[in-house]
């Protein structure tokens, strides 16, 4: 048994390990930010096998409200979410959580959020799981990453450290 689970420890870091290394030559090979974006956006969104991986810019102008999702990676059959959005519909919690830096874990959108949280808006672009990491920059929420799923999901704290990793090096 203890063989086993240092097996699968060693398998679980040499994956963790290729994924990093083809991230960073996707950044690298990128010839500009939002292709370098996408990529990460495709390669996060592969790897965690999610319904979709987006990107976004928050526009300082509007008081750190409104955010821009230029382009996202989708899973076959998923809609994408390009668009511009209000952070504050998202609902209060994840209002907190971008503009305070730390990174948001919904596991159940419908079980975890109530009517004016922002579980409306979650579904209707199909967010039923999500982990989302800000950015922020001298204070301010400047882009957030996040990865979405269709249903329900019970991040594992893997998951969640490697959105965050991902998030870092971009």
């Amino acid at each position: 048994t203890e063989r086993k689970r240092v097996e699968v420890s060693r398998s679980a870091r040499e994956e963790r390990r290729r994924f990093l290394n083809d991230l960073d030559d996707a950044l690298r090979s990128s010839s500009a930010a939002p292709d370098a974006m996408l990529a990460a956006a495709r390669l996060l969104g592969e790897q965690l096998q999610a319904s979709r991986c987006a990107y976004a810019d928050v526009d300082t102008d509007a008081d750190n409200d409104r955010f821009v999702i230029r382009s996202d990676w989708s899973a076959p059959g998923v809609a994408s979410s390009s668009g511009t959005y209000s952070l504050d519909l998202f609902g209060p919690r994840a209002a907190a959580d971008m503009r305070q830096g730390r990174t948001l874990v919904v596991r159940d959108v419908p079980g975890e959020l109530g009517p004016g949280e922002g579980r409306e808006m979650f579904q209707s672009i199909g967010i039923d799981a999500i982990i989302c990491c800000p950015l922020v920059k001298n204070g301010r929420l400047a882009a957030m990453m996040a990865v979405h799923q269709q249903s329900a999901r019970n991040w594992q704290p893997e998951d969640i450290a490697l959105v965050e990793t991902v998030v870092e090096r971009c």
